[in-house]
């Protein structure tokens, strides 16, 4: 995760405003290690410890950030539940089930910089983002249509510094068992 050490480093001192949206090809990444056997018999724990790992990377960026801009604005956006995405929806329930794991344990760890006075975004519930019309052609990305959903999602925090707590019990977040 590129994240780590590699971004911080770019952000101006005087930064007033700074969005986050990341997670999408890590959880890609962590769901082909899975297929490739990794976490031998144990593909839960090992999506766990992928994810904890994320999100303590994740929450280090944030410091750095904080330390380099002490007054920016932050505000990071949840990931949807991938695998209820159109490039998903040929794969298997166990891969469908591997993937929400992910996804939405990236996404928690996201929702937990609100402890960090980030204002977080959420994506995950916005039945919108998984409309097969709002992405692109990949099936992954968010198409124009999609793009401006996320855009109207995010304006308000960054306009005037507030945003909804995130919903941790919408269907969004168990599409598959």
């Amino acid at each position: 995760m590129l994240f780590r050490s590699r971004q911080a480093p770019f952000v101006p001192t005087t930064t007033t405003h700074l969005t986050l949206f990341a997670g999408g090809n890590d959880a890609n990444v962590i769901g082909r290690a899975v297929q490739a056997g990794r976490g031998g018999g144990d593909p839960n724990g090992y999506v766990d410890a992928q994810v904890r790992q994320w999100g303590t990377d994740l929450e280090g960026m944030i410091d750095r950030i904080r330390s380099r801009a002490p007054n920016a604005r932050i505000v990071a956006l949840n990931l949807p539940n991938l695998a209820g995405a159109p490039y998903f929806a040929a794969r298997s329930t166990a891969e469908k089930s591997i993937m929400q794991r992910i996804a939405v344990g990236l996404s928690d760890r996201v929702n937990a910089l609100a402890s960090k006075n980030v204002l977080v975004v959420d994506l995950m519930c916005d039945t919108r983002l998984y409309q097969p019309q709002n992405f692109a052609s990949d099936g992954f990305h968010p198409g124009d249509a999609g793009y401006q959903i996320v855009a109207d999602l995010t304006y308000p925090a960054l306009l005037n510094g507030t945003a909804s707590t995130p919903n941790v019990s919408c269907a969004q977040r168990r599409l598959f068992p």
